[in-house]
């Protein structure tokens, strides 16, 4: 009766562990070497392969492969040795995958990958700073089952080399070459169709990489259906521009990277009986060799209970803290201080050349860059839109502070009286609005509206101008009354300067100009174009 309960457990547990996808990898060894290319010392940095590579190497680590290599950013000695040490461990696997993300290109009809501290400053530069996709092919061609080749590399060549003196006939061509591959059993999937480009897309995926990661560890999806799930998904990402392309064959069986997954026992099925000290030991050292969520779910189905129950719930919860740091890893860093200026410095080049009202009002909102905002006060006030107050301190004085350093306490009615100042300008209301001015806050704008009227903010006088002055620019002229048509015509230069702005084009019209009315706007624009 005894031998027939160890029996009973030793069949239920085994077939728990045949229906998880790491039970079928006991007897599928899947190894993979993943590369991301991306700080090119030569060629600029590329956005994402460092992202995808990322990404695919914890994909495969998640869905059970023995041995998952990710190297990134490999100089040529070490990209070579990497795919050297990949020979060995692919003889002993079934299915070997090799995904590279990084510049590529094609020259005399043979393929190159790209290492970060290549130059190629000549033709004869590439087999000694270059990695050929025969190599890899070498490399992985000697699994069982499955070699399987991944290349997002179709991306603009930045590298030119040379002809040499010696006449080297071949040529170095946009994109990669279709591959006449003779390694049975092995697919070698590309980005983009030969002689064509792929792209990094605006994600933090390319394309490609992101509906590789959809698809090809779906359980039991042979591995053709899966790249043509990829090549459907990103011809419509791209709007048909891109389409991934595979080269090879495989016989007849669907081969997938990861096993289907049977349907679970019924729940109506008996449980299996007590199993035996010596049995739940072995079963945990099978569990132990597989090292994986599922393997350790499936021995815990088995044995609920007891000491060695103990240490497998220990290693589950291991194996869900490395998920988390895994997944920590790969989260987008926020932006530094620099970054968020340099992206608000290109947003006001932008705003320059095609000015809104809501667009203006939308990044004076969103402005992060603190330093940018006298910059962007002045081209507001140069075009006649409303400045916004500016940001609040994250921790605004008390009233008592307030009071000592003599902050007015209705600083929002005189800043509504300074909006219309700036629309309808007035050298009398202007020089009230400074003597009775209460809101320490709003005088620096107050001021640049006072010498936009040519008064100095001082005694609220007029005052010469100084040679170097924006007001020497913009210099009042007599009293004459304006010429209509003088002022449509220079209302429209003036609509131009701030549609194209440039600095000595506005300085020579503001010399120029006869209209009046037109001038504190000038001044406005000319001085939002000073740094």
């Amino acid at each position: 009766m005894g031998v027939l309960v160890r029996s009973a457990v030793c069949l239920a547990f085994a077939l728990l562990i045949s229906l998880t996808t790491q039970g079928a990898a006991l007897a599928e060894r899947r190894i993979a070497l993943v590369i991301g290319n991306g700080k090119y010392e030569n060629a600029g940095v590329l956005a994402n392969p460092v992202n995808d590579a990322s990404a695919i190497g914890a994909l495969l680590k998640k869905a059970g492969f023995d041995l998952v290599d990710l190297r990134l950013d490999l100089g040529v000695v070490e990209f070579k040795r990497s795919v050297r040490e990949f020979v060995d461990r692919a003889a002993n696997a079934d299915v070997a995958v090799v995904y590279y993300s990084g510049h590529g290109l094609e020259f005399g009809g043979v393929n190159y990958l790209i290492p970060v501290d290549a130059k190629l400053t000549s033709v004869l530069d590439v087999d000694d700073e270059a990695v050929s996709l025969d190599r890899i092919l070498m490399a992985a061609g000697r699994a069982k089952k499955l070699s399987l080749i991944i290349l997002d590399a179709c991306r603009e060549n930045p590298f030119h080399p040379a002809a040499d003196r010696s006449r080297v006939t071949r040529s170095i061509s946009v994109g990669l070459a279709g591959v006449d591959q003779s390694v049975a059993d092995t697919l070698i999937a590309f980005a983009a169709r030969a002689g064509s480009v792929s792209y990094d897309g605006a994600g933090p995926n390319s394309p490609f990489t992101t509906a590789l990661l959809k698809y090809i560890t779906q359980p039991g999806l042979d591995i053709r259906l899966a790249l043509g799930k990829v090549r459907d998904d990103v011809m419509r990402a791209t709007d048909h521009r891109q389409e991934p392309y595979v080269y090879g064959s495989l016989g007849g069986d669907n081969v997938s990277l990861v096993p289907a997954i049977a349907e679970a026992p019924s729940a109506a099925a008996a449980p299996p009986p007590a199993a035996a000290p010596d049995t739940e030991a072995s079963d945990y050292r099978t569990a132990e060799r597989t090292g994986s969520l599922d393997g350790w779910r499936s021995f815990l189905a088995v044995h609920p209970e007891g000491s060695y129950a103990r240490l497998a719930r220990a290693e589950i919860d291991k194996l869900l803290a490395n998920e988390k740091v895994e997944a920590s890893r790969t989260a987008v860093t926020p932006l530094s201080p620099d970054e968020l200026c340099r992206q608000d410095e290109e947003r006001l080049v932008r705003l320059r050349a095609n000015p809104t009202s809501d667009e203006a009002e939308r990044f004076a909102s969103e402005l992060n860059c603190e330093r940018l905002r006298p910059q962007l006060s002045r081209l507001m006030e140069s075009l006649g839109f409303p400045v916004p107050p500016p940001r609040a301190a994250a921790n605004p004085p008390s009233a008592s502070q307030g009071a000592a350093v003599g902050t007015a306490p209705d600083c929002a009615s005189e800043q509504a009286e300074l909006d219309r100042l700036r629309a309808q300008p007035s050298t009398d209301a202007a020089q009230a609005f400074w003597r009775a001015l209460q809101c320490e806050r709003l005088r620096p704008q107050a001021r640049l509206l006072m010498e936009s009227l040519n008064l100095t903010p001082d005694n609220a006088s007029a005052a010469a101008p100084k040679a170097n002055d924006v007001r020497a620019v913009v210099a009042p002229g007599d009293s004459a009354p304006a010429d209509p048509a003088a002022c449509e015509r220079e209302q429209e230069e003036l609509n131009r300067l701030r549609a194209n702005p440039n600095r000595r084009d506005a300085e020579r019209f503001a010399r120029g100009m006869t209209c009046e009315a037109l001038k504190p706007q000038a001044a406005r624009l000319l001085e939002s174009l000073t740094d």
